[in-house]
């Protein structure tokens, strides 16, 4: 070829216009979701992100896996909106007993919530992220579920 010809230059088609918008439209869909689902978790939503997202799905099944990312985003949502903690440090079994006390009072009855908090702390302990023990105290805060309400006695 001979420095004189010109290579035309290639311009994008209706199809890769399409495409991109469309790349790009579920891009904005995918931050929203994660929007939704990590908002208010604050300094800890890049840890719930990897942990839910490569951890959890690997571990959980489907319908497992959705009903813990809403436990435990919701314990953290919990955890920075009403208890200012910014610093995983400074959760305590106290805080654990206190965001049951919530959930109750929002009319969560079920358990399985404290098992889901209680694997995520024991692989941030495994994973030398958490240098405390487990805040989720099984024995105590499953019989805190079981107990009746203040409201019903």
């Amino acid at each position: 070829m001979s420095t004189s010809q010109v290579i035309p230059e290639v311009q994008p088609s209706a199809s890769t216009d399409g495409e991109l918008a469309y790349a790009l439209e579920q891009e904005r869909l995918r931050n929203r979701r994660a929007d939704l689902m990590y908002g208010h978790t604050g300094a800890f939503r890049p840890l719930l992100e990897h942990y839910v997202e490569q951890v959890a799905r690997a571990r959980y099944s489907p319908r497992t896996f959705a009903r813990l990312r809403g436990s435990i985003t919701r314990f953290f949502r919990y955890v920075v909106m009403n208890e200012q903690i910014e610093d995983l440090e400074e959760i305590r079994p106290s805080t654990v007993t206190r965001f049951i006390d919530a959930e109750r009072a929002r009319g969560v009855h079920h358990i399985l919530f404290i098992g889901e908090l209680s694997v995520f702390f024991e692989w941030l302990i495994s994973e030398g992220r958490y240098d405390r023990g487990n805040p989720v105290v099984s024995s105590m805060h499953r019989r805190q579920m079981k107990a009746p309400s203040a409201s019903s006695i």
